[in-house]
């Protein structure tokens, strides 16, 4: 897969997730997401909808920052950051008791 084909397609996939974000998500039953990999430089406070996530990979991106709607992520079990340009987490994240 070119690289072309691969942002075309992670764009793809995070236009669709903010759009079942907008829409409601309460009957999304989405327990893991992974987009490690995918050049991301902000991750949309949208995310605070997906509200069944018990794992998400945010490795190797271009995070300098994490929204601090990621609080309402309580099923989360699983966060993977590595290789990004993370200096601090928001204190939200105090908040996953699962975690």
């Amino acid at each position: 897969m070119s690289k072309q084909a691969s942002k075309k397609g992670i764009e793809e996939a995070r236009r669709r997730i903010k759009e079942a974000a907008l829409k409601g998500s309460e009957g999304l039953r989405l327990s893991g997401l992974g987009l490690g990999d995918a050049d991301l430089a902000v991750l949309a406070p949208e995310i605070e909808h997906l509200k069944n996530l018990e794992r998400l990979d945010l490795d190797n991106n271009q995070l300098a920052t994490l929204p601090k709607e990621i609080e309402h992520l309580k099923n989360l079990q699983l966060l993977y950051l590595n290789n990004n340009q993370l200096a601090t987490l928001p204190k939200e994240i105090e908040h996953l008791k699962n975690l």
